[in-house]
C-alpha cells in the first residue's frame, strides 16, 4: 500500500463549536426553566436534547463536547507549540521518573477526531463494550441516563454547575442582614425581591438571580467530591423544615420543586443561589463524559514532545514509528518537536479517512500535520507517512521495509485489548482476533517483534501498557510486553511513569498509605495514578 504524506496545503477536517445546538432556547434552556419543569416538560426537554446531538453527530459529525471556534483552535494550538515539553518531567517522591501534562495542553488535538466519543468501553468479556454515542442512539441505554444521570446533573446540579451553596456567614442580596437561620434567610430574601424594582445585584429587573432547595445529607455525614461544603457551613433545612415551608405558601413555589416527602438518604436540603440566565450548555456537556461509560481520551501531546526530545536529542534526522496511531497525541508531540523527526504511524480506523469530491483521498494525520506547517509558517512541512492498517501486518508493506534498522525510537500505546473499541472496522484488533490469548499472538507479539526489528543498534522501544480488568480477570498486558520484548532481543531499561489526572479511585489508600489502586505513586505527597510507560534499548 503507498502510504498517505504530509500535503502541500491544509484540507480542513476538524469541527467546531456546536453553535446551532447552543442557539436553540428549545434545547439549550436556562438552569431557572429545568427547576420550574414538571415531569412531563421534563421529559420532552431530555428529547429534544437527545434529538439535536444525534442531528449534529450524524449530520455534520459534531460531537456533544464544548468544542473550539476556528479562531480559538488556532490560538491553542499556537500555545501548545510554544509550551516547553522539558516542563513535564517530574521526580516521584520514590525517585522514579514520571511524566505529567495537563489536559487542557492538548485538548485541542480532539477537534479532528469526532468518533472520540463514540469508542465502546467494555467491562466484560461477556458483554460488548458501550459507549457515549450509544447513550444517544440506543433506546435502553438512554433510558438509563435519563433516568439516572440526567436527573442528578441536570434536575439536581450535582456538579454545582448552575448554583452554589449559600454560606450563613452571608448577608443577603440587597441587604446588610445576615440571618440566623435558613427560614430568615429565605424570608429576608423574599421581602428584598419583593421590594426592589431593580435586580438585588444592580442589574435591571426582572431578578437575575433566585434560590431553590436541593437535597443533601447532613453536614457531619459528607463524604462527597467537594470537600469545601464540608469545611465551611452552609444553610440546610431538615425534610421535615422543607416541607412544611413548601406547604405554607410563604415562599415562591419554584424554590420548592425539589422538595418531596419521598424518604431518601438524604435527610437534609441545601439552600442554593443560581442565575435565573445560566443555559445548561455548554457546561452541561460534562454530564455526557461522566456518566455510565469512560470516554477514549488522547495521548498527552506534550508529554510525547518531552520523550521525543530526550530520546532523539543529538540525533540527525531522526526516524520515529507509531504502531498505533490513535487520536493523534503522539503525532502532534513528533511534528512539534524541534528535533524535526520524520514520524511513521499506522491505524486501521477508516473513521481517520475520507475521499473528496474530486476523488482525492485524505488522511487526518497527515493533515494536521499540514495544519501545522499553516500555523507555524515551516520552511518544510513535517515529514509524516501513514499507513492505514494494522501494526501486525506494517512488516509487509514495501514502503516501510525501506526503514528496516533505521528507527531511532518506536513510540506507542497500543490497545488493551478490547478494553476501547475504536471503531467497527474489521481490521481492529479487538475485532480481528476474539480472545485474549488469540490477540497476543496475532497483535502484540508480532507488533513489538517489528518494532524490534525496524530499531537502529541504540535505538529504544517506548511502551505505555498497562493491565486490563474485564470482570474479575486482569489481563497481564504489562507482563506479556515486557516478556515478548526480551524475547525479541531488547533490553530493559528503567520504567517511566505517566501520570495521570483525576482517575475515579485513584485517590483512595490503604491504612498504610499507600494506594488501593494498582499502580499508584506520591508526587509531593499526593497519591497519583500512573501507567508505566515501559523502556527497552536495541544493543
Amino acid at each position: 500500500m503507498t502510504p498517505f504524506t504530509t500535503p502541500t496545503s491544509y484540507t480542513p477536517c476538524h469541527y467546531t463549536t456546536n453553535r446551532a445546538l447552543l442557539a436553540d432556547s428549545s434545547v439549550n434552556v436556562t438552569f431557572a426553566e429545568v427547576l420550574q419543569m414538571d415531569d412531563s416538560a421534563w421529559v420532552a426537554w431530555l428529547e429534544r436534547v437527545r434529538h439535536a446531538i444525534l442531528t449534529a453527530w450524524n449530520t455534520h459529525h459534531v460531537p456533544p463536547r464544548i468544542g473550539l471556534t476556528d479562531a480559538e483552535l488556532a490560538h491553542e494550538w499556537d500555545k501548545f507549540v510554544a509550551l516547553d515539553a522539558s516542563t513535564t518531567w517530574v521526580t516521584c517522591d520514590d525517585g522514579v521518573e514520571g511524566l505529567s501534562a495537563p489536559p487542557a495542553s492538548h485538548a485541542m488535538i480532539s477537534q479532528w477526531f469526532p468518533t472520540m466519543m463514540k469508542t465502546r468501553i467494555t467491562y466484560s468479556d461477556k458483554k460488548e463494550g458501550i459507549s457515549i454515542y450509544d447513550m444517544f442512539a440506543e433506546d435502553a441505554v438512554w433510558a438509563r441516563y435519563r433516568t439516572s444521570y440526567a436527573t442528578r446533573h441536570f434536575r439536581r446540579d450535582s456538579f454545582f454547575a448552575y448554583s452554589r451553596a449559600i454560606h450563613t456567614n452571608e448577608s443577603v442580596p440587597g441587604t446588610t442582614s445576615v440571618p440566623s437561620s435558613a427560614h430568615a434567610y429565605l424570608t429576608t430574601l423574599r421581602d428584598a425581591m419583593a421590594a426592589t424594582p431593580t435586580d438585588l445585584f444592580g442589574e435591571a429587573a426582572p431578578a437575575t438571580h433566585g434560590v431553590w432547595l436541593s437535597p443533601a445529607i447532613a453536614d457531619e455525614e459528607y463524604d462527597g467530591y467537594s470537600p469545601h461544603l464540608k469545611d465551611r457551613s452552609i444553610w440546610t433545612a431538615t425534610r421535615d423544615e422543607a416541607l412544611a415551608w413548601k406547604e405554607s405558601g410563604e415562599f415562591p413555589a419554584h424554590w420548592f420543586t425539589a422538595v418531596t416527602a419521598a424518604q431518601t438518604k438524604k435527610s437534609h436540603y441545601m439552600v442554593r443561589l443560581y442565575e435565573t440566565n445560566a443555559r445548561i450548555f455548554p457546561h452541561g456537556f460534562r454530564s455526557f463524559r461522566i456518566s455510565m461509560c469512560q470516554y477514549a481520551v488522547n495521548w498527552p501531546a506534550l508529554a510525547a514532545r518531552a520523550l521525543y526530545e530526550r530520546y532523539t536529542a543529538g540525533v540527525e534526522h531522526p526516524v520515529i514509528f507509531d504502531p498505533s496511531s490513535g487520536w493523534a497525541g503522539r503525532l502532534a508531540g513528533a511534528i512539534t518537536s524541534r528535533t524535526k523527526p520524520t514520524y511513521i504511524g499506522c491505524d486501521p480506523n477508516s473513521d481517520h479517512l475520507w475521499v473528496d469530491a474530486t476523488g482525492v483521498s485524505h488522511s487526518k494525520y497527515t493533515e494536521i500535520a499540514a495544519y501545522h506547517a499553516s500555523r507555524a509558517a515551516l520552511d518544510t512541512s513535517p515529514k509524516v507517512l501513514f499507513f492505514p492498517c494494522g501494526s501486525e501486518v506494517m512488516k509487509d508493506q514495501p514502503a516501510f521495509q525501506e526503514y528496516r534498522g533505521k528507527v531511532h525510537v518506536v513510540f506507542t500505546s497500543p490497545p488493551y485489548f478490547a478494553k476501547e473499541v475504536y471503531s467497527e472496522d474489521a481490521e481492529q484488533s479487538a475485532r480481528k482476533f476474539s480472545g485474549f490469548e488469540a490477540w497476543c499472538k496475532g497483535f502484540l507479539r508480532p507488533t513489538i517483534m517489528t518494532a524490534a526489528e525496524w530499531l537502529a543498534p541504540g535505538g529504544v522501544l517506548l511502551w505505555n501498557i498497562a493491565d486490563a480488568k474485564f470482570g474479575n480477570k486482569l489481563l497481564p498486558l504489562e507482563q506479556r510486553s515486557i516478556d515478548y520484548a526480551v524475547a525479541a532481543g531488547l533490553t530493559q531499561e528503567p520504567t517511566i511513569r505517566l501520570l495521570l489526572s483525576n482517575m475515579p479511585g485513584g485517590n483512595r489508600v490503604n491504612e498504610d498509605g499507600t494506594g488501593t489502586a494498582k499502580n499508584t505513586c506520591k508526587v509531593d505527597k499526593r497519591l497519583i495514578k500512573f501507567e508505566p510507560i515501559f523502556v527497552f534499548r536495541k544493543l
